[in-house]
């Protein structure tokens, strides 16, 4: 059977970019007329308007510059990781007289769809399988069952899938999370692509470190109350086991960095540097 769909959701960031002429001559972002600058050593102005290109950059980006000033030189982005699609061996399985689990997990090629959640930019979603359990017959004053009317079931396969919203691409930029951490950005892993793929290796990660929850004791003659306290607890366990799977996802990939807490508090982005044209 097929439960909800969940996930996480993704948002595009936010750049500045370096200009050629605060590329300074020793490695480092400068102020163009400080000893570091672009033209090698020299007295330092800080000039009041900084032009590029016949153009201004305003306040908002030359504090930037400022404060980015001293720090390596930007590098490009990395291209993010490809999603490999394909279909992975069962990660649960039990076969009984009364027992039938078997549950598999697929990962999709990268979509686009209107269902990405509104404000954001694309989402990495898993389809969930929900189990089903039988009911039974019982016979005297202790309600002891005398069958069932099937086998507990939980059979399917999970469907992972990143999709991104028209005119967004992997190479974007990531708002939060993954791709804002520091050794991300030291390795250039800053893109949405990176993060949607952080978020579905999560979940691929948390399906195998974490088996399903067992499957509810089921046999003829258990009284009923017994087997109705077995198959609620477990029904519970499989749906908590969803709800955790995406926790798991969003505590390592959407609250670490520039956290999405951050982002959803004030609702902005991270600002990656990357080198001007």
């Amino acid at each position: 059977m097929r439960g909800r769909e969940s996930g996480a959701a993704g948002r595009v960031g936010c750049a500045i970019r370096v200009p050629r002429d605060w590329l300074g001559w020793s490695g480092i972002v400068a102020p163009p007329d400080s000893p570091l600058g672009g033209g090698g050593p020299g007295y330092f102005r800080l000039i009041g308007l900084l032009e590029e290109n016949g153009g201004v950059f305003d306040a908002e980006v030359r504090e930037q510059l400022l404060w980015l000033a001293g720090g390596s030189a930007p590098t490009p982005a990395r291209v993010p990781p490809l999603t490999r699609g394909g279909k992975y061996t069962p990660f649960r399985a039990v076969q009984t007289e009364l027992v039938d689990i078997e549950v598999s997990v697929e990962v999709l090629a990268d979509g686009n769809a209107s269902s990405v959640p509104a404000r954001s930019s694309a989402a990495t979603s898993f389809v969930e399988v929900a189990p089903s359990v039988p009911g039974y017959s019982y016979r005297g004053k202790n309600r002891e069952i005398e069958s069932f009317t099937g086998k507990v079931t939980w059979r399917g396969v999970v469907t992972l899938q990143t999709r991104y919203k028209s005119g967004v691409k992997r190479t974007d930029l990531s708002c939060y999370g993954r791709g804002t951490t520091e050794a991300d950005v030291r390795a250039r892993d800053i893109t949405l692509g990176f993060h949607e793929d952080c978020h579905l290796r999560d979940y691929l990660d948390y399906m195998y470190r974490n088996p399903l929850p067992p499957p509810p004791k089921i046999e003829i003659g258990m009284a009923a109350a017994e087997y109705e306290t077995e198959k609620k607890q477990f029904l519970a366990a499989a749906a908590a086991y969803w709800r955790a799977m995406e926790a798991y996802s969003e505590s390592n990939t959407d609250e670490v960095g520039f956290t999405r807490t951050r982002h959803l508090a004030n609702n902005q982005c991270f600002v990656h540097a990357l080198p001007g044209p």
